[in-house]
């Protein structure tokens, strides 16, 4: 099954859209807890990396699993629990803006992309519902980043 229902009732994470082993594990984990990953009382839990910054609506963290050829990943998680865009107010979109430009300036990034995908992760491809906006650099040594948007095609019977 690919969807879990956490302790908010609502879907939490679909792990059919994990790209990683170690990602798949720790999915499970939160399955099993039936956490949500990236509330507040449970981020430190689940995720290695340190909050860098942290905001009336938003905190920041690096990705715990960036994509292939990223230089830089930073992810901007809501505080309070959203899972579709009617749940941020127009001072959250204004303070996410100041918190992106904010880390560009202390990271030194010249250029990339704010990336988010939101609603049902079967049509989005995110692997935690949990509103959540990300930061990517690309290294241009490596090649282009691949940001998926929607879920893993689904062969034929």
């Amino acid at each position: 099954m690919a969807y879990f229902y956490g302790k908010t009732k609502k879907i939490m994470v679909d792990i059919d859209n994990a790209r990683l082993d170690e990602q798949r594990k720790v999915m499970q984990q939160i399955i099993n807890a039936g956490d949500d990953p990236f509330s507040e009382e449970n981020i430190q839990k689940y995720h290695k990396n340190p909050i860098l910054k942290t905001g009336t609506y938003w905190f920041v963290t690096e990705n715990q699993w960036p994509y292939t050829n990223s230089k830089k990943q930073i992810l901007f998680i809501t505080r309070k629990y959203a899972d579709d865009l009617s749940g941020l107010s127009a001072y959250a979109f204004k303070e996410l803006f100041v918190l992106a430009n904010e880390i560009c300036t202390e990271y030194e990034i010249k250029g990339g992309a704010l990336c988010m995908r939101f609603g049902d992760t079967k049509i989005s491809g995110a692997t935690v519902k949990h509103l959540h906006f990300q930061l990517i650099e690309s290294d241009p040594e490596q090649g282009p980043v691949i940001f998926h948007i929607g879920g893993k095609k689904k062969t034929e019977q």
